[in-house]
């Protein structure tokens, strides 16, 4: 059972930070920072990318933390990792 809750909810972090980089990005790129919306969403999105850097230097990658915990869990959130990544476009 503690397997599928570390799955479960590593999988729901992933989604929802994953989701969120490419529309931190675009609005870095494209919108000044003295542009009103781009004032409203910093709040929200000040240090996603920071942890996700982290994230992917500590939990994700292939002798990360992840791997360490449960060989056979880990193996498997990284083959979910992967696909997840391999969906989203970064444009």
């Amino acid at each position: 059972m503690s397997e599928l809750f570390i799955i479960i909810n590593m999988c729901d972090r992933l989604n929802t930070h994953a989701v969120v980089e490419p529309f931190i990005i675009a609005t870095n790129r494209h919108l000044s920072v003295v542009h009103p919306i781009h004032k409203l969403l910093l709040p929200h999105y000040r240090d996603t990318m920071n942890i996700n850097a982290l994230a992917r230097n500590v939990l994700v990658n292939a002798e990360g933390v992840i791997d360490r915990i449960d060989v056979l869990v880990g193996k498997l959130f990284f083959r979910i990792v992967c696909c997840i990544i391999q969906g989203l476009g970064f444009h």
